[in-house]
């Protein structure tokens, strides 16, 4: 079972801006993630394996909620292509299938975080360790998280 980071950026649909927060609602709502089959690591997602969602958006960079994966990544459906709204998602071309999906109540500031986190290797250029939109987190990367996101709640 392995453990990634899902980022979400704020996306733009007719000339305005869809905050991040918004596009993770959706998705958790509709219980899938839109992916890019040419992302690093799409291939390498399973059933099982556990998810932190990462917001980066104006509105502050924050680690927002959790899930498990409940598929492998395929072609993205017609209906799952109808939910999603803004680009980059738009031009997605695979999905995977979420369950117990939930955004934290009290999310976490990622710039709280930056000196605990081993994948962070720059710590003064910390918002670089977030570009793309998946990346695989160790186990006590993962834990650290999670175990900060039950004590808030």
């Amino acid at each position: 079972m392995a453990n990634w980071l899902f980022i979400v950026k704020d996306h733009v649909h007719g000339g305005i801006r869809i905050p991040a927060g918004d596009i993770l609602r959706n998705r958790v709502e509709h219980r899938f993630w839109s992916l890019n089959s040419r992302a690093r690591n799409v291939k390498r997602l399973q059933p099982g394996d556990n998810v932190i969602f990462y917001v980066s958006s104006s509105e502050g960079r924050l680690f927002a909620g959790h899930a498990k994966i409940a598929s492998s990544a395929h072609p993205i459906t017609p209906a799952q292509k109808f939910n999603i709204v803004g680009k980059p998602s738009e031009n997605f071309d695979y999905s995977i299938e979420l369950e117990d999906a939930e955004i934290w109540q009290k999310p976490l500031l990622a710039e709280e975080l930056v000196g605990q986190l081993s994948f962070i290797k720059n710590k003064q250029r910390w918002p670089s360790a977030f570009r793309g939109s998946i990346r695989e987190l160790n186990d006590e990367d993962y834990n650290m998280i999670i175990t900060l996101a039950k004590m808030r709640s």
